[in-house]
């Protein structure tokens, strides 16, 4: 996931990633927005009509960013949009759901979007984490 370039104007905010291609970013509290957003992309192969659950390994839906000094930021409220499968029992969160693949290749994909809190006094710099999400083909 890329954010763009976000700027504090002393006050809390977040930034809304949508999840699609390409992905739309909108902002609240005084922060700043420049710079393209791009949701996580991920492809899965398997079979036409084959059941998908996708979950985050961790089970917990949040990621902390960490920058510069240690600084720390909250991505959460994590949401998923699909292409070449249907949604069967979707969930938000750390549950993504229960997926039928449809494409007739096998081939699917997903965009992941979220929330990022940024502090009114956000460090400025790069910052990364790790989700790692879990595919259980049935």
């Amino acid at each position: 996931m890329k954010f763009g370039t976000i700027a504090v104007a002393g006050a809390t905010g977040t930034v809304v990633m949508s999840a699609d291609a390409p992905a739309a970013c909108t902002t609240s509290g005084n922060l700043i927005h420049t710079g393209a957003c791009q949701a996580a992309a991920f492809t899965i192969r398997g079979k036409k009509s084959q059941h998908v659950r996708i979950q985050d390994l961790a089970n917990t839906g949040i990621v902390i960013l960490t920058g510069p000094g240690g600084a720390q930021m909250t991505l959460d409220t994590l949401t998923i949009k699909a292409s070449g499968m249907t949604a069967n029992g979707q969930g938000n969160g750390w549950r993504f759901g229960n997926w039928r693949i449809d494409d007739p290749t096998g081939t699917a994909n997903f965009w992941m979007g979220g929330t990022l809190h940024v502090a009114a006094t956000q460090a400025p710099g790069l910052y990364s984490g790790t989700l790692t999400i879990q595919i259980q083909f049935n």
